[in-house]
């Protein structure tokens, strides 16, 4: 059982909201609320709600990062990998086996539901306050962006990628729209659950202000146009995407020069939530990994070598470890937790890749320049030179690797390039002499939903 404790600003009111993982009331998600509140009644009363270090911060999934092809651990390592805290299931996630969690909850799906319960409170609530309320429309934004960033993550991990033509049909995940636990839940539609996306960014487009006000754990105009610019890019949509891009880098645009960092340090980027980093639109990280340990970790070789030797990044993001590795250690978060939110570098190369998908490519190197003058040093970069339209795109697709390794991304990458064959890739691991492959496409490339869910809702399984 998790509990969560907030005091409220007024000392009279404690609000506390308990997560029971397991158990109670048929037809719920395996998420499970007894909330015991002083009932809160004002806007300043659900605005702590949702400063929960909880639910600011620690926003960010899990089974994606060890699945990808940036990096792989020796057998030795991976046979003596710990297996407490919820460790068994990402160790198998590493293989892309079947079945993953071995009797251990569903920690995305349960820490993301749990998230969403809580924002759908905030949201019930404020209906019940006049909307001109001092402080109303960010609270209510930032409750909305919250579900919305939630939902698309759940996406990416529990619905297979967005296709138009199947949308409609394939099963996507329940959009739980009330905090009332009794309302069965059901899987919607990949189409209704990406169009619940952005409905919710949409409206919350309408009520925060331009950029972060206070941290930037805290979403703005800017980091909404940034998280629709890569739902969009996503679902194919690329006039939208860059559309939406272009506008999040109207509000806030800056490039941090990485010549400017100190990589003597253990972490080149300082801890201090993003706000000394230009970049950062929304602040959002992950747990620990084991396997992403600075003893265990080894940066995969292409990935590596797709830096060259005037690339700051080389140096930014990767280090020699003690046991001769090259372990990644570049998270903006400053430590060894995986920083996963939404930076102007990344709505840079959404914005370049639409411009080459929508037939202007000018604009596209011109926007990927800009960029490498702040990733090779400022007076050492020179423009970029293409042949045609496919070879930039290539480039620009290996730049998305460089700037954006250890996000989450590569994931969400490899599930929308696959159904392109000029991009599509195996997968292969090597452990204890056997070897386990994930080819384009594969019905792995979808979690399973954690068994506990399906056997206490009914909802269908993916299909693994």
């Amino acid at each position: 059982m998790t509990t969560i404790r907030s005091l409220l600003p007024r000392p009279s009111i404690l609000v506390c909201l308990t997560v029971l993982l397991n158990g109670c009331a048929d037809d719920f998600l395996d998420v499970r609320s007894d909330l015991g509140i002083a009932t809160p009644s004002s806007v300043a009363d659900y605005r702590a709600m949702l400063d929960l270090s909880s639910l600011y911060g620690n926003n960010g999934y899990i089974l994606s990062i060890p699945a990808t092809d940036e990096f792989y651990v020796e057998t030795p390592v991976y046979q003596a990998l710990p297996l407490g805290n919820y460790q068994r299931q990402q160790k198998n996630a590493y293989l892309w086996l079947p079945e993953i969690y071995e009797n251990e909850e569903g920690l995305d799906w349960n820490s993301a539901y749990s998230k969403i319960l809580t924002v759908n409170l905030v949201l019930d609530g404020l209906k019940k306050i006049d909307a001109k309320e001092e402080g109303h429309a960010p609270v209510k934004g930032t409750a909305l962006f919250l579900r919305a960033f939630h939902y698309y993550q759940l996406a990416q991990l529990f619905a297979p990628p967005y296709d138009p033509v199947t949308a409609g049909q394939d099963l996507g995940i329940p959009l739980r729209l009330e905090a009332d636990v009794t309302i069965p839940s059901k899987r919607a539609s990949v189409q209704d659950t990406y169009a619940r996306i952005l409905a919710d960014l949409g409206e919350s487009l309408q009520l925060l202000p331009d950029k972060p006000v206070g941290n930037k754990r805290k979403p703005s105009k800017a980091a909404v146009h940034a998280l629709m610019a890569r739902v969009l890019l996503l679902m194919d949509d690329h006039g939208a995407a860059l559309a939406h891009a272009l506008l999040s880098r109207g509000y806030e645009g800056s490039l941090l020069d990485y010549a400017g960092l100190h990589t003597d340090q253990n972490f080149p980027f300082k801890r201090d939530h993003g706000s000394s980093n230009p970049e950062v639109l929304f602040f959002a990280y992950t747990r620990a990994f084991n396997l992403l340990h600075d003893s265990r970790m080894h940066i995969d070789p292409r990935l590596e070598s797709l830096y060259d030797a005037g690339d700051i990044r080389r140096s930014v993001y990767f280090k020699k470890g003690a046991k001769g590795n090259v372990y990644f250690r570049g998270s903006l978060e400053g430590s060894n937790l995986i920083f996963c939110g939404l930076t102007t570098a990344e709505t840079l190369l959404i914005a370049a890749e639409c411009h080459i998908r929508t037939g202007r490519p000018d604009q596209a190197a011109g926007l990927l320049d800009e960029l490498r003058r702040y990733r090779s040093g400022q007076q050492q970069w020179e423009p970029l030179v293409w042949d045609d339209k496919d070879d930039l795109l290539q480039y620009c697709l290996e730049e998305r690797q460089r700037e954006l390794c250890f996000r989450g991304l590569r994931w969400e990458d490899l599930r929308r390039l696959n159904k392109d064959a000029r991009f599509a890739k195996t997968l292969v691991r090597q452990v204890a002499g056997e070897t386990y492959v994930l080819e384009p496409n594969d019905l792995r490339y979808v979690w399973p939903i954690p068994n506990s869910v399906v056997q206490l809702t009914g909802m269908e399984q993916n299909d693994r």
